[in-house]
């Protein structure tokens, strides 16, 4: 290779070095990003270089067996945090974000204020569970002929749970919401993105011969 050859073999892996900085690996590390931290709830805890799970909810605690005890902290059926964990990419940098309200409060734990909305909705799901919501004492008294539907023990379990709830923070001005961090700096990430980049850069040198 003469130098004439050799300088403009430099000059195209300096700009393709250029466009792989300013543009690939943004998407990359935006991408593989975004999949740790969802995947974070899929865990049900961190992963930095290991795993550091989450504290447990009250509702895995009371082993109720309603639909919503069978998900892990910080999940649903719609699992709206943990889609809501997003990316988006600009020149040579890439951000991960989460959009929702509350998702600071899990992340970092702290405190709430307790609110006469909080507690209202708290009494409203015990007698939803218990199924006392809308009950009169004419509808009473004319389904007399009717059998009672014994309420199952899940149900039974699910409005004790609302009702304990609701008596814990009567008296109270503020709740503690314990951390359950799913966004931050992971050992485990750094080293993903690393070998991701470095395989990226290997092949783009293959492509241009220069390997």
């Amino acid at each position: 290779m003469d130098p004439k050859e050799f300088s403009k073999l430099t000059q195209e892996f300096s700009r393709e070095l250029e466009t792989f900085v300013r543009r690939t690996a943004p998407v990359i590390v935006g991408r593989l990003a975004e999949n740790h931290f969802r995947d974070n709830f899929r865990q049900g805890g961190f992963v930095d270089r290991e795993l550091r799970p989450w504290p447990r909810t009250r509702r895995q605690q009371s082993g109720a067996g309603t639909a919503e005890s069978q998900y892990g902290p910080l999940l649903s059926s719609r699992e709206h945090l943990m889609l809501s964990v997003e990316h988006t990419t600009y020149d040579y940098g890439a951000l991960v974000y989460n959009r929702v309200p509350y998702a600071p409060i899990h992340n970092w734990g702290g405190k709430i204020p307790v609110t006469d909305r909080m507690r209202g909705y708290m009494w409203y799901r015990y007698l939803k569970a218990s199924g006392k919501l809308g009950r009169s004492k004419n509808s009473a008294s004319e389904g007399g002929s009717r059998k009672r539907r014994k309420p199952s023990q899940a149900t039974t379990a699910e409005a004790e749970k609302w009702r304990r709830l609701a008596l814990s923070i009567r008296n109270k001005k503020t709740i503690r919401i314990p951390q359950r961090q799913f966004l931050g700096a992971s050992a485990r990430l750094e080293e993903t993105i690393r070998k991701e980049l470095e395989n990226e850069l290997e092949a783009q040198l293959i492509k241009l011969n220069i390997r």
